[in-house]
């Protein structure tokens, strides 16, 4: 599931602009909110594919290893999606915020998994 929601999002990144136009109601920064869910969303799909692939003799720490370095991971995927947006997609363009609210939501996503692990 996690894998299906990478490309997802790349797919849906990699629009060109005109292609989510359209939208009946225009909500002021929706697409912020748009890029903490699907981030959000990425990094607990991550947790759980993680958490599925651990091994028997794989210490808490390596494991919490593992998450940090997926989060990043996805952190940096957010990014370059940004740049390519910027540079390959027509109508499409960079922005910084963009970038913030992917970081937020990678942050957020992990911690949620993490807290609903923990109550497992």
């Amino acid at each position: 599931m996690f894998w299906m929601w990478v490309v997802l999002v790349a797919v849906l990144s990699l629009l060109p602009g005109r292609s989510i136009d359209g939208v009946p109601v225009e909500i002021p920064h929706i697409d912020k909110a748009v890029h903490f869910l699907f981030y959000g969303i990425m990094t607990f799909l991550l947790g759980k594919y993680l958490h599925g692939r651990r091994h028997k003799n794989q210490t808490e720490s390596q494991h919490k290893k593992q998450q940090i370095l997926g989060v990043l991971a996805c952190m940096v995927y957010g990014t370059i999606l940004e740049f390519v947006q910027e540079f390959a997609i027509p109508g499409r363009n960079y922005e910084s915020w963009d970038i913030l609210f992917n970081i937020a939501g990678a942050i957020a996503g992990i911690a949620l998994f993490n807290l609903a692990d923990k109550n497992n």
